[in-house]
């Protein structure tokens, strides 16, 4: 499988044309061309975006990409202040098809050295206990296209196997017990996002 990564920064207030954009106009067009398997897109906040799309191969890849934006070009480049594409080869898959999962996004803490102590320490291990918990990743944000400094601090994704899974955890002792701690640690705030990937 073969991939594009797209970092994209919107000139301000654009993030519901882009929304729009892409469900109007760029999601048709890519299913319409050879080789496409998905994509995916990740709003980082004030107007910064992280889009993907997976493919067969290299050259369908391409081409796809290629297509897309001769079809859109016009209609895109208004709302655009910067975009850094790459591609690459997706080394590993695994089958996430009907999965769920909660992304939390940390803004920057005032204590920076305080929030990883206590995020390593105790709210990583109280999350852990969560019933039907598939995987946990955690990445520490380093840039934002376009913005001195990035609008949030660290993004952790927490997977369940369904949506009904990850609704059971939710409401779970556990799970209220893993909400409440955010007040103890994250001094920037959290935005929680629940997705279902399909």
């Amino acid at each position: 499988m073969y991939a594009s990564l797209s970092i994209i920064t919107l000139e301000p207030g654009k993030d519901e044309e882009l929304r729009r954009l892409s469900l109007d106009t760029g999601v048709p067009i890519l299913r319409r061309q050879p080789g496409f398997r998905g994509c995916q897109a990740i709003h980082l906040g004030r107007e910064s975006w992280i889009i993907s799309t997976y493919w067969d191969n290299e050259d369908h890849c391409r081409a796809g990409v290629a297509a897309m934006n001769e079809a859109v070009r016009e209609r895109y480049g208004p709302i655009l202040a910067a975009l850094d594409r790459r591609f690459g080869e997706v080394e590993y898959v695994e089958d996430i098809a009907g999965a769920a999962k909660v992304t939390v996004l940390y803004g920057p803490p005032t204590e920076a050295a305080e929030f990883e102590r206590y995020y390593f320490e105790r709210h990583l291990p109280l999350a852990s206990t969560l019933q039907n918990l598939r995987k946990t990743e955690i990445a520490k944000v380093v840039a934002s296209p376009g913005q001195a400094a990035p609008p949030y601090y660290r993004i952790a994704e927490l997977w369940f196997d369904s949506s009904d899974t990850l609704q059971e955890a939710l409401g779970s002792a556990a799970g209220q017990a893993v909400a409440a701690d955010l007040a103890n640690f994250a001094s920037g705030g959290a935005t929680i996002l629940v997705t279902s990937l399909s």
